[in-house]
């Protein structure tokens, strides 16, 4: 029995716990971006991270802040040493005219200003 809603536990034939770090890899793996350069990336949208049969929003803009930070860390982003640590985005948004198909895609970025602090 679930003691917080009191119904009865999930039969073992549905559930199927799948550990942590099984999960990371398989976001880590499906949301990698490959660099073309120019700011250019290319993309597999994996029908893992899907709702329906369209990719989930949040696993698409996770792809698009990879892009991003590849191109800030290129540019120079952490002082642009070896040693610095990974860069961690503040704020990402993005407006979806339409929900994408899964397969390939192509991602296209601009830096519009860098600073000390912050890149746009």
């Amino acid at each position: 029995m679930n003691g917080a809603s009191g119904q009865g536990s999930i039969p073992a034939s549905i559930a199927t716990p799948v550990s942590a770090a099984a999960q990371v890899g398989s976001f880590t793996a499906a949301s990698r971006v490959r660099p073309l350069g120019d700011g250019t990336f290319t993309a597999d949208l994996s029908a893992d991270w899907t709702v329906g049969h369209r990719p989930h929003g949040g696993y698409v803009l996770s792809l698009l802040a990879r892009a991003a930070l590849q191109v800030v860390t290129a540019a120079g982003g952490q002082d642009g040493g070896a040693a610095a640590e990974p860069l961690d985005p503040l704020a990402v948004s993005a407006q979806f005219v339409r929900p994408p198909e899964v397969g390939p895609v192509l991602l296209r970025t601009e830096l519009r200003k860098y600073g000390r602090t912050a890149a746009v």
